[in-house]
C-alpha cells in the first residue's frame, strides 16, 4: 500500500509517549510504500532537532533518505501555494503540499491531523 507520510504520522511511530504512538507503530510494521515529500522531511528533521536533539533529527533522517525523498515540481509548488492561501489558517504550508501531492497521486496521507479529513482527502490509519 503507497500512502503519503506526514510529519505526524512519523513523529507518533517515534514518540513513544505520543498518545498514537501504538496505532502509528502499528501501521508502519505494515511496511506501507512510504512517499515522504521534501518540505515533510524539512519539518520534520527540524521538529526533531529541536524536540529533541541533533542525533535523533539524524537517525530519522537517514531513515527516511533510505526510502527517498518526493521532490515538487514548479507546477506542484504553484498548486500548493494556492491551496495554502485559499483555505483556512490551520492548514500549514506543509499541509498543502501534502493536499496537492495527495489530489494527485488519488493516494491517502499517514497522519494524525483531524484537519485533513475535512478537507475531505483520504487518510489512515
Amino acid at each position: 500500500m503507497r500512502v503519503i507520510l506526514d510529519t505526524s504520522g512519523w513523529l507518533a511511530s517515534v514518540v513513544k509517549n505520543d498518545v498514537f504512538h501504538q496505532r502509528a507503530a502499528d501501521f508502519i510494521l505494515e511496511k506501507p510504500e512510504l512517499i515522504v515529500p521534501e518540505t515533510v522531511f524539512e519539518e520534520l528533521i527540524a521538529l526533531l532537532q529541536y524536540r529533541f536533539n541533533r542525533k535523533t533529527a539524524q537517525k530519522n533522517g537517514e531513515a527516511l533518505l533510505g526510502v527517498g525523498l518526493y521532490l515538487l515540481n514548479q507546477k506542484e509548488i504553484v498548486a500548493s501555494w494556492r491551496f495554502f492561501c485559499q483555505t483556512k489558517p490551520a492548514i500549514s504550508w506543509v499541509d498543502a503540499t501534502l493536499a496537492v501531492i495527495s489530489q494527485k497521486l488519488d493516494l491517502p496521507i499517514f497522519t494524525f491531523d483531524r484537519h485533513f479529513k475535512s478537507l475531505k482527502l483520504k487518510v489512515l490509519p
